[in-house]
């Protein structure tokens, strides 16, 4: 009878250990629906794109990461106006790409941005 007693309070507290450790254990959103990271303001980089599949990066000058553009057709205007691969300077949203939350150490410099304004890089800074 002490045994079985044992046993049940012991089941009972695993199971309630994971289940609090599922609830507090919530996942941070990622992608173009997370959390900022920081903002980019006249950054300097070039951007890239392929007009079949309305896939768009920016890839900065001076630092480092990588940056899928969030939502590439709402802006796709604005992306296709420049060249791609051409310098321009860019202001936005930076998030955090959910790759990150499948392996850290290897997706770290990878975000995604959401495009605010963008221009041709005319001073070359």
């Amino acid at each position: 009878m002490r045994m079985k007693n044992i046993l049940r309070v012991t089941i009972t507290s695993v199971v309630l250990f994971f289940l609090v450790g599922s609830i507090s254990c919530k996942k941070e959103k990622c992608g173009c629906e997370g959390e900022e990271k920081f903002a980019l303001t006249e950054e300097v980089g070039f951007i890239s794109y392929n007009e079949e599949t309305k896939y768009a990066t920016w890839i900065p000058k001076y630092t480092y990461g990588n940056f899928t553009i969030c939502d590439p057709a709402d802006s796709w205007d604005l992306i296709t106006s420049f060249d791609s691969g051409e310098e321009v300077l860019v202001w936005g949203t930076v998030k955090d790409d959910c790759m990150a939350q499948m392996n850290p150490q290897y997706y770290s410099g990878y975000y995604v941005l959401e495009i605010e304004k963008m221009e041709l890089n005319e001073f070359g800074h």
